[in-house]
């Protein structure tokens, strides 16, 4: 590591291990909290929201404001007025929403610009291209850290998990992780940034949400804003992108990431396709989480449905490229449909193509089918459970968190989540023998998960 970069990370980072003990997130001190954002470079807020959130300071070098904000008034004619353009992908544009202020019109039109301006440049300058419905390719000699950016949305994922059952240590050991591997993708230019920075975002802010702080999204925008500024300069679209969402206000935090997520998938779908692979899964993860009603829910099934058939005819039943895309069909009917038989004949038919799991040593490793195999049971659990099948329901469970408990680090972290769905459910049984076995079991993965 650089001098350069080890100074970035002294600031925004610090000793996460030292400051973060193995307790309930929502009991963790305010004397830690200041102590980490002095160190991030962060002030510590005092002043609340309506709902007792904190709000963002005002950045250093902008005047105080001389005049009243101007209150919000309810006008049909008004709009965001952002240039986003026709559905891509079977995704309508968001509705329009009321404008709060002139500041968060800004912030969301430089969001929202730069985010273009990011994409185009790749794929109209810079070289980059989609030789297929399933993948992006970089100019020749330039690196693609697509997988890269894959592991490290599943390492925030496996982060959150481990802070929601109250392992708050591991979490922030795995976060610590996470930090300093961007590292080495912040100077790269590539649009895999633009597949994976949004969700990246929601789950850190989901975390937030947990702790009862905003700080550590606006943590990570900040210590990766100083890694980008450094690899690819200040006036870069990355940059400046990055720079605008540090200063946009709580309040308006995830609308703003909403409509760069939802321009990032209109701009790969005007430079790839609407249906290609990594379009629609990025269509499916934000209508779960932004907006359940923006796609047209027959022709998103109608692409997916094709997408598949492709795969399977290019490179069989079993092979990555299949498994992965009937992966991402899965999560996109459980989410955001109501045919469950759909859903369900997929979840079996994805689970019976990841019966063989890669191992290592004998130990099961983390990977696309290792990831369709756990999200395929618990997707038809649930299903057996709704139809009052808790038999079914607990067998799914159980098989899926007996493999996966012998695997590597993040399998086992899997497991822990499963655990944690068995769990909820006897808890409202009152079926408390049950539910403390299943706690010491719990228990003794998470043992296995400390660093």
């Amino acid at each position: 590591m650089s001098p350069r970069h080890q100074s970035i990370l002294a600031v925004y980072l610090g000793s996460w291990h030292s400051a973060h003990r193995p307790a309930r997130a929502a009991a963790i001190s305010e004397k830690m909290y200041k102590s980490r954002f002095k160190k991030w470079g962060l002030a510590k807020n005092t002043k609340r929201g309506v709902q007792g959130v904190p709000r963002p300071t005002r950045p250093s070098g902008h005047p105080a404001r001389t005049r009243p904000k101007s209150k919000a008034v309810p006008s049909k004619s008004k709009a965001e007025n952002l240039p986003i353009h026709a559905p891509v992908g079977g995704v309508r544009p968001p509705r329009p929403r009321l404008l709060q202020s002139p500041e968060k019109l800004r912030r969301q039109e430089l969001t929202v610009h730069s985010v273009g301006t990011y994409i185009s440049a790749l794929f109209q300058s810079k070289g980059w291209v989609s030789e297929d419905r399933f993948a992006l390719a970089p100019p020749g000699g330039c690196p693609d850290h697509g997988e890269a950016w894959l592991e490290l949305d599943d390492r925030v994922f496996g982060a959150s998990v481990l802070i929601e059952s109250d392992s708050v240590k591991d979490g922030f050991a795995t976060l610590d992780a996470i930090f300093q591997s961007l590292q080495s993708l912040a100077a790269f230019a590539e649009p895999h940034v633009m597949v994976k920075f949004w969700p990246i975002c929601h789950r850190i802010h989901g975390i937030c949400e947990r702790m009862g702080n905003d700080q550590l999204l606006y943590g990570f925008l900040g210590f990766f804003h100083a890694l980008v500024r450094l690899g690819l300069g200040p006036q870069h679209p990355m940059s400046l992108l990055l720079d605008g969402l540090c200063r946009v206000a709580h309040d308006d935090m995830m609308d703003t990431l909403r409509l760069g997520y939802f321009k990032s998938i209109h701009c790969l779908g005007d430079m790839v396709g609407g249906d290609h692979a990594i379009v629609l899964k990025m269509v499916s993860n934000y209508i779960k989480y932004w907006d359940k009603q923006g796609c047209d829910q027959d022709r998103f099934v109608a692409n997916f449905t094709h997408l598949v058939r492709a795969a399977e005819a290019r490179s069989g039943r079993c092979s990555e490229m299949a498994i992965r895309t009937l992966h991402s069909f899965t999560y996109a009917l459980y989410y955001n449909s109501d045919d469950k038989a759909l859903c369900s004949q997929l979840a079996e038919d994805l689970l019976a193509r990841t019966a063989e799991l890669p191992s290592a040593n004998g130990q099961i490793q983390w990977s696309i089918e290792t990831q369709s195999y756990a999200f395929a049971s618990r997707v038809l659990a649930n299903l057996a459970l709704e139809k009052g099948d808790r038999a079914g329901w607990c067998a799914y469970l159980n098989s899926a968190i007996s493999r996966l408990g012998t695997g590597d680090r993040e399998c086992r972290t899997r497991a822990v989540m499963l655990l944690e769905d068995l769990k909820a459910e006897l808890l409202k049984w009152g079926d408390v023998g049950g539910w403390q076995r299943l706690e010491q079991r719990r228990s003794e993965l998470l043992s296995t998960l400390t660093t």
